[in-house]
């Protein structure tokens, strides 16, 4: 799926997990779409995993998170209110949890590419 992000010159491949692919929140309900929602970068060069941009507020402070990737010189893209960062650089800011946003980064670009075929 196409999706048109307004501050991005780049075309940007929108993944959204279906229901029966994630986890329900503890109250029992599915997470709202833009947490389940990620973005692929179709003309980056380098790794996969640099291609890959996730909702950052799922990972802990939104606004401390995106002051944190600012600094750091990471452009961070906004999407319907939300922001995103590249999975890459999210790994190095929380270290704890870089296995698991690798194993997210990894299964985006796997259903995109099905979504491709």
């Amino acid at each position: 799926m196409q999706s048109n992000v307004s501050n991005l010159s780049h075309t940007r491949i929108v993944v959204s997990l279906p229901p029966g692919l994630i986890c329900r929140l503890p109250t029992g309900k599915l997470p709202p779409e833009w947490m389940r929602t990620s973005f692929i970068q179709e003309d980056a060069s380098g790794p996969d995993i640099d291609r890959v941009w996730l909702p950052i507020a799922v990972f802990g402070n939104e606004k401390e998170l995106i002051l944190s990737a600012l600094y750091d010189g990471v452009f961070v893209m906004q999407d319907q209110g939300h922001a995103y960062a590249p999975a890459s650089w999210i790994m190095r800011e929380r270290r704890g949890l870089a296995a698991q946003i690798k194993t997210i980064a990894n299964r985006m670009i796997e259903l995109a590419a099905e979504d491709a075929e």
